[in-house]
């Protein structure tokens, strides 16, 4: 047996803490992702953030058929929630840098298996 140390809810627990950030993520079809309507011919896109014109939570989508693995898709949800961290005036200026940076450490810094109980 293999107990999991969930690196997702680590990572929003850590923004929450930090920022006090509340969010929705949600896991969709690439073709329901806003920015792949008018971005599809450059690239896979792989996530966004919605920011609700009432200021009430928001909602990141990542595009669920991506094959980039747990690393990869933690990636995605670190770049999205540095956009909710830094503000949407910010970018993908210095203080989106900064809130990423420290959202892909938090989401780096520990194993996924803490550990593992019995034989595999």
């Amino acid at each position: 047996m293999i107990e999991f140390a969930d690196p997702f809810e680590r990572l929003l627990t850590f923004a929450h803490k930090q920022w006090g950030i509340m969010v929705k993520v949600q896991f969709v079809p690439r073709q329901e992702l806003d920015i792949y309507r008018w971005w599809r011919f450059w690239h896979e896109p792989k996530g966004e953030t919605f920011f609700p014109d009432d200021e009430s939570t928001p909602v990141i989508s990542i595009n669920g058929m991506l094959k980039r693995g747990v690393q990869g898709t933690l990636d995605i949800l670190a770049h999205e929630l540095a956009h909710v961290a830094a503000g949407t005036a910010a970018e993908h200026g210095p203080e989106w840098k900064k809130a990423y940076e420290e959202l892909f450490q938090a989401a780096m810094d520990q194993p996924f298996v803490v550990r593992t109980i019995g034989e595999p």
